[in-house]
C-alpha cells in the first residue's frame, strides 16, 4: 500500500493540533551541512531484503524547489507498520527520525514546512518516518487498544522497525552508516522521543522532545508519565463543564490579578507559581450568567488545579495551570478514552467512569509495565550519561 502525500498529516490528537503548534524551532538547531556520500540506485532498493518487511517502492524524486533530488522509499513492516525513508542526493550524513502524533495511523508530514528552517532534505538530511505501527484507514482514533500487538507497535515496536528499515536503506543506498543520528518529535512524538531515549538510546545522538511524556509513575514523576496524565485527563472529564464564556472570565480575572506582578502589564503571568489567583471571587451572588461562576464551577476549576493523588497521598497526576480552564475538557476527552481503552484492551472507555483508588494500578501496570508507554526516567538519564544530548521544549 503507497502512502500518498495528501495522506498524511502532522502531529497531533485527531488531526486538530497541527505541527506548527510543537516544532516551530528545532530545524535550525539540527540542521548542519556535512560531507557528501556516494550513492547507488534507487530502484535497486526494491531488492533490499529486512525481516518481516516489504519493500513496496523505490522512486527516485528530481531536485525541484530548491531541494535535492532523493529516493523515496516506501516499506511496510508486518502486520502495519508503514515506514517511509527519503535518501537525499549528496547526503551530509545526518539522519533523521521523525515521531508521530496522537493515535498515529498516518506517515508524519517528513516535508516539515511549519519547521522555520524548512524542509531538511534542503539540508541533505535523511528523513524517516512511520504510521506507529497501524492504518488510521481501519483502526481510526485508539480504536487499536484490542489489540496487544498493535499497541505496543503504537507503544515502541514501530519506532524500532521504522529505525531498523531507515538503517538499512542508508546502508544500501550510500554504502556507510549516518555520521549521526537525530530524533525530533512532540506531542506523542514527544513521548516517543521518551521511549527513543530509554530503549534505543545508542541509536541516537541527539533528541529533539516537544510537549512530550517521560517516565514511569513508580518513578514519581509527578505526573509527568503516561499513566498520571491518563489520570488527569479522565479527572478534567469528570469535572461540571465551564462555557466559553465562563473561561475567558477566569482567564481575564487571571491577568487583572497577576500580569503586573513583575511590573509589567503585557497581557502574560511571567510567574505562574506566584500568582494566587483564586476563582471564588467570582461567586455567583444570584442566578448563573457569564459574568460569575456557579460553586460547582468553582469546584471543577480548584480540582484540575491540584494535585491528583492516590490513596496513600503520593501525587500521580499534575495539576492545570493558569489559563483557560473551559479547555480542559474537550483538550483531553480522546487522550483519556484512548489510553483508559488501551490500559483496559476495550473497544471504548469513559473517563467520567475512571476511579483513581479503583483503576490506576491497572492503568499504571499495564501502561508502564506491560507496554512501556512511555520511557523511563533511569533509562533517559542513561542515554544522557552517555554524553549524548537533549533538546526540551513544551508549550
Amino acid at each position: 500500500m503507497k502512502i500518498k502525500q495528501s495522506d498524511r498529516v502532522g502531529y497531533g490528537v485527531a488531526e486538530k493540533f497541527p505541527l506548527s503548534s510543537c516544532v516551530p524551532f528545532v530545524a535550525s538547531v539540527l540542521f548542519a551541512s556535512g560531507a557528501s556520500a556516494g550513492q547507488g540506485d534507487c530502484s535497486n532498493l526494491t531488492a533490499l531484503q529486512i525481516p518481516d518487511t516489504t519493500i513496496t517502492s523505490a522512486e527516485y524524486v528530481a531536485a525541484a524547489n530548491g531541494l535535492p533530488g532523493y529516493c523515496d522509499l516506501l516499506a511496510t513492516v508486518a502486520p502495519q507498520t508503514d515506514v517511509e525513508v527519503r535518501l537525499p542526493d549528496d547526503w551530509s550524513g545526518r539522519y533523521l527520525h521523525f515521531g508521530g502524533g496522537g493515535f498515529d495511523g498516518r506517515i508524519p508530514n517528513l516535508n516539515s514546512a511549519a519547521m522555520s528552517s524548512g524542509n531538511p532534505l534542503s539540508n541533505h538530511f535523511v528523513v524517516v518516518g512511520s504510521n506507529g505501527g497501524h492504518r488510521a484507514i481501519s483502526y481510526p482514533g485508539a480504536s487499536f487498544s484490542t489489540d496487544k500487538t498493535l499497541t505496543l507497535d503504537y507503544a515502541s515496536g514501530a519506532l524500532q522497525e521504522a529505525d531498523l528499515v531507515g538503517n538499512a536503506a542508508v546502508l544500501a543506498y550510500y554504502r556507510q552508516p549516518p555520521k549521526y543520528r537525530y530524533f525530533d518529535g512532540c506531542s506523542n512524538g514527544g513521548k516517543n522521543a521518551s521511549v527513543v531515549m530509554a530503549v534505543l538510546g545508542d541509536n541516537y545522538d541527539g533528541v529533539v522532545a516537544g510537549d512530550g511524556v517521560y517516565g514511569h509513575s513508580n518513578e514519581n514523576t509527578g505526573g509527568s508519565d503516561m499513566s498520571g496524565m491518563t489520570a488527569a485527563w479522565a479527572r478534567a472529564q469528570q469535572q461540571v463543564p465551564l462555557s466559553a464564556a465562563k473561561g475567558a472570565l477566569v482567564y481575564r480575572a487571571e491577568l487583572a490579578a497577576c500580569d503586573a506582578l513583575d511590573g509589567i502589564a503585557d497581557g502574560i503571568v511571567s510567574n505562574p507559581e506566584a500568582c494566587q489567583f483564586n476563582p471564588e471571587v467570582l461567586l455567583c451572588a444570584g442566578s448563573s450568567n457569564d459574568s460569575c461562576l456557579t460553586a460547582a464551577e468553582i469546584q471543577a476549576v480548584n480540582a484540575i488545579r491540584s494535585d491528583l493523588k492516590d490513596a496513600t497521598g503520593r501525587v500521580i497526576g499534575a495539576p492545570y495551570g493558569l489559563g483557560d480552564p473551559s479547555q480542559a475538557a474537550p483538550f483531553t476527552g480522546a487522550l483519556s478514552s484512548g489510553f483508559l481503552a488501551m490500559a483496559f484492551r476495550t473497544t471504548t472507555y469513559d473517563p467520567t467512569t475512571f476511579n483513581v483508588d479503583r483503576d490506576f494500578t491497572t492503568v499504571m501496570q499495564v501502561l508502564d509495565g506491560v507496554y512501556g508507554m512511555s520511557g523511563s526516567i533511569e533509562g533517559i538519564g542513561n542515554y544522557l550519561k552517555q554524553g549524548k544530548k537533549l533538546i526540551v521544549y513544551h508549550g
